[in-house]
């Protein structure tokens, strides 16, 4: 595991932890660290407060509930949803008439694009979309707007239309005019104006606004819907991606830009490093990413390289199958000396997962049939029992001593033959 993904998993943040660990490294919600943060998530004061939000009697208060849920992760399965829905459903007036595209992707990533509202203004939503991939400023008296694109075409309002294909594409859901919406964004090298050299269209939109609502949209969820629709990588968001770089501190943490002067949940200080930005930056790796990197082979005996590897491989089992137990792996060694203080056997083992490993269990051959191997066997049982291990297990060759651990108690569940007549057993004792 990286150092941004382990800062992005800090249990101070539940809301991040649990998102990273759904969306970025795509754990189950039965993975016990990932139950471990939803429950953490269920049962903070950040999502408390965003409940809240649902009795204030200001109707924008409502949208930014959704909004908060939405960047959080969860849906109608971990929150009861279904009455406030219905609420701003019925609530939805001409005031809100510019949120309503981002309300909709709220409630398809929730859990409702079944219901029939959802699904019917869907349909109509994307059948306004025009020729050239935008919509036209849905404010029918302005003269002008802040995009300066041809016919009214908004520039912040055909980025929601973005992102509700976005999230329409992660559940199987696909309109046809997905394709003009992308085309526009091509065409635009993401946000270039096409009549005036390297002017944006909009500058504020280059930023990492965050949170976000329908006007102040941060260039990481542009570029984040443009990955999960197939086109993070293609050469046309290049220069969008430099520019998302360059918020980029030393660390590998993006920076927050702006915000708003209440940001209606907490998501950290503008010029900060920022989880929530990084969390996107990574997202937008993740969904970029279509083809096999070019990596190279080499052989290696440094045992430096060794030791990460093996290291990776537990901290990712960590996450993937956890235990209650400790979540290192504890060695028990035990050793037989004569009077002089010669090592003359001993028994090498490990104890993870609740089971014991024994790896090597040696006795000089001056010293054996007289028990020892026996004892050390027993000893290292107590010791296993003590540590709440449920079985031992070890491998042996037939011309080592297979029927000695099955007096033991041990018992063969497998065996590989290798060439020359020589097999390989499995064994196992359970000790409970």
């Amino acid at each position: 595991m990286n150092p941004i993904t382990n800062w992005l998993l800090e249990t101070n943040t539940p809301q991040i932890k649990y998102r990273t660990m759904t969306e970025l490294l795509g754990l189950p919600k039965t993975d016990l660290e990932v139950k471990k943060a939803y429950d953490d998530l269920l049962g903070s004061e950040t999502l408390k407060s965003v409940m809240s939000k649902f009795q204030d009697k200001n109707k924008w208060e409502h949208i930014n509930a959704f909004l908060s849920l939405y960047e959080m992760g969860l849906t109608r399965d971990d929150v009861a949803l279904d009455e406030y829905v219905e609420r701003i459903i019925k609530d939805l007036n001409q005031s809100m008439k510019c949120a309503r595209i981002l309300l909709l992707r709220n409630l398809v990533s929730l859990g409702y694009y079944e219901h029939p509202w959802v699904k019917e203004q869907i349909k109509v939503s994307f059948s306004t979309i025009r020729e050239d991939g935008t919509v036209r400023c849905i404010d029918k008296g302005k003269k002008s707007n802040d995009s300066k694109l041809p016919d009214m075409g908004c520039y912040r309002q055909t980025t929601t239309y973005l992102l509700l294909a976005a999230e329409l594409k992660k559940i199987g859901v696909t309109f046809p005019e997905f394709d003009a919406i992308v085309d526009f964004y091509k065409r635009h090298n993401v946000v270039f104006r096409d009549d005036v050299g390297e002017k944006f269209i909009i500058q504020d939109m280059t930023r990492t606004f965050f949170p976000i609502d329908h006007v102040n949209i941060g260039l990481h969820m542009i570029l984040y819907g443009l990955s999960i629709l197939g086109d993070g990588e293609q050469e046309y968001c290049r220069r969008a991606r430099e520019i998302l770089e360059g918020y980029k501190n030393h660390e590998g943490k993006y920076v927050l830009s702006h915000s708003f002067e209440r940001p209606y949940f907490e998501v950290g200080e503008i010029g900060e490093p920022n989880k929530w930005v990084t969390l996107y930056a990574k997202l937008i790796e993740m969904y970029s990413k279509t083809e096999s990197p070019e990596l190279t082979f080499e052989t290696t005996e440094r045992e430096e390289d060794v030791k990460f590897i093996e290291k990776a491989l537990t901290l990712q089992n960590r996450l993937e199958a956890p235990s209650s137990q400790s979540k290192e792996p504890v060695k028990y060694n035990l050793v037989l000396k004569d009077h002089a203080g010669n090592l003359v056997g001993g028994i090498i083992t490990t104890m993870y997962r609740y089971s014991m490993y024994v790896e090597t269990l040696w006795i000089d051959e001056a010293y054996r049939k007289f028990g020892y191997g026996s004892q050390l066997m027993r000893q290292a049982e107590e010791t296993a029992r003590m540590h709440g291990c449920t079985m031992m297990q070890l491998d042996t060759f037939n011309y080592q001593a297979p029927e000695f651990y099955k007096k033991l108690g041990f018992v063969q569940y497998g065996e590989l033959g290798y060439k020359e007549g020589f097999v390989r057993h499995y064994l196992m004792k359970r000790l409970e």
